[in-house]
């Protein structure tokens, strides 16, 4: 979602998480040119303890080394969800309304590791499909070709007509 990164608090209200992952929170800059600041210079907000009571891992890089309740930087943590609604209240600490001018949109992106995890089940549940769909349609030929074959005890000849 598009924030601004003066002062004050970013919510987000609820929004849904529809996996189990690790998901990271953070502020991307999708546009502009480098402004005159530096988010890692400007952007200081209050350390997020937990979102929706799990627990909010940080980096070693992330705190203020002056204040370790203070994060420095687009990186606000992350945190392993299970499938549920969350909501999300970051408080800035410094005026950092110089980055606006590169559209900030705060993210709570799941992991590319997870990602690589589903795909790999999906592609592993297609293949397995597809064999089984393969073997019913072999079942159903031989049972089609089965109802229509002749016993080998009743024999019949070119005309149709069964030799005595």
């Amino acid at each position: 979602m598009p924030v601004s990164l003066s002062s004050g608090h970013l919510t987000t209200g609820e929004f849904k998480i529809n996996i189990r992952g690790f998901y990271s929170i953070l502020v991307v800059f999708p546009a502009g040119s480098e402004p005159d600041c530096s988010e890692y210079s400007v952007l200081r907000t209050a350390a997020i303890s937990s979102i929706g009571g799990r627990i909010v891992t940080h980096l070693k890089d992330d705190h203020d080394v002056h204040d370790p309740s203070t994060t420095v930087g687009p990186f606000f943590g992350g945190f392993e969800s299970d499938p549920g609604l969350y909501s999300l209240d970051v408080t800035v600490s410094s005026d950092a309304s110089c980055l606006n001018t590169r559209s900030p949109h705060l993210e709570v992106i799941a992991s590319s590791d997870d990602f690589a995890k589903w795909r790999q089940r999906y592609e592993a549940s297609f293949w397995m499909s597809l064999i089984l769909v393969l073997v019913g349609i072999l079942i159903v030929g031989v049972a089609i070709f089965g109802a229509h074959r002749t016993p080998i005890g009743n024999t019949i000849d070119i005309l149709g007509r069964h030799p005595e």
